[in-house]
């Protein structure tokens, strides 16, 4: 895929470059060979001979950068007449040379697994999951596995690593004053609505705008305003789904609202992604558990999203957690036998039930306090309670 590839800008990319007022083209410059020599220097740390791995290792992530950039940016044309406010954040450079390192150490089998990356770039993770749909959307010749594993990085990102209490987003959430609900969240290209009818022999009418293209600008630097419909509760997900790849089904009474402004430094593209998993998981483990009853899992969602809605929950705590808790809490409520150990048992059969052991075990009650299981919390120890 890097066949007449160089560690420098094509043609193509300079003229783009060139058409802006600022021409970037010497800022990228900086940025690679800074951030260069950050992944060098650590990369070489605790081992001496591996100096010419790691250069290498980053002159393909450098050529892998140049490729990726001119396909997003070609894109970008496509959809907006002016991306110099794309081209003047550093952080989309940033957040793409980073990527593509990713890339290259997963395809080397590198031992730097994921967050070291971000860990010695000092990127944040929700702006580094941004990238991630832009690259995975240009059908690059990206194989299988490597879009499975930046699948997995977004999982983890969104799930439990965006939410660490050291990460910017929580400036971002509070100076947003509030945590978007899942419907205000919704953005044109993610979301296909169905009309409910209530003519039985009418079909569902189905909008489909799965095939608009996610924009790199919009991601990174316009505010977007749009119109949505008041929907009901919790998407409709199938289990197994790619979050990076599926659309998300929501019911439509009819009634149009204005949602709030969406700008990139706040949390509701990361919301969304975050809704969207916690929609698939819980379906997937609803299912399991037999809970078919729709308003039985319009309870749980609602209770679930409004955890989420009070921050400090999902401070340093996992996606899963707070899911599981909303499962057994409705069951408790309406008078079902279902036990917490139940439902970490139909969790275990989940995909992400790899890191089940650190989610059981890992529960934080209150910041600065020890973490306690599941188990030990459920059944009342002192010494967590």
């Amino acid at each position: 895929m890097l066949i007449d590839r160089s560690t420098s800008p094509s043609k193509t990319l300079i003229k783009l470059f060139e058409i802006m007022w600022d021409k970037p083209s010497a800022k990228v410059e900086y940025i690679l060979k800074t951030m260069g020599n950050k992944f060098t220097t650590a990369y070489v740390s605790d081992n001496p001979n591996s100096e010419e791995e790691g250069k290498k290792q980053l002159q393909i992530g450098i050529t892998l950068f140049y490729k990726f950039i001119e396909n997003v940016l070609q894109n970008e044309k496509k959809l907006h007449d002016d991306i110099s406010g794309l081209l003047d954040k550093e952080v989309f450079y940033h957040c793409m040379f980073a990527c593509c390192l990713e890339i290259v150490l997963f395809s080397y089998n590198s031992s730097k697994k994921f967050p070291w990356l971000l860990d010695i770039l000092n990127i944040e993770p929700f702006q580094f999951v941004k990238v991630i749909e832009l690259i995975v959307r240009l059908k690059d010749q990206l194989s299988r596995e490597v879009i499975k594993h930046l699948n997995k990085i977004e999982e983890t990102v969104i799930e439990s690593l965006a939410w660490k209490s050291n990460s910017k987003i929580w400036s971002a959430i509070y100076l947003s004053e509030n945590v978007p609900k899942f419907e205000e969240t919704a953005l044109p290209g993610h979301i296909l609505y169905i009309q409910q009818s209530t003519n039985t022999n009418d079909q569902n009418e189905i909008s489909d705008a799965s095939m608009m293209q996610i924009s790199a600008t919009e991601s990174f630097q316009s505010p977007i305003k749009q119109t949505t419909s008041n929907m009901q509760l919790q998407p409709v997900i199938q289990a197994g789904q790619s979050v990076l790849q599926k659309n998300i089904h929501l019911n439509k009474n009819g009634s149009e609202k204005l949602t709030s402004v969406i700008d990139s430094e706040q949390p509701a593209q990361q919301k969304k992604k975050f809704y969207n998993l916690a929609g698939m998981r819980m379906e997937h483990l609803c299912t399991k558990l037999g809970l078919t009853n729709t308003e039985l899992k319009q309870k749980i969602w609602t209770v679930f999203e409004e955890s989420i809605r009070n921050t400090d929950l999902i401070k340093d705590r996992h996606l899963d957690q707070l899911l599981m808790c909303a499962v057994y809490i409705i069951c408790k409520v309406s008078g079902g036998s279902l036990k917490f150990q139940d439902i970490m048992k139909f969790y275990r059969e989940q995909p992400q039930s790899a890191v089940m052991e650190k989610i059981e075990s890992a529960v934080q009650l209150k910041p600065g306090l020890k973490s306690c299981s599941f188990i030990t919390i459920i059944n009342g120890d002192k010494a967590c309670i």
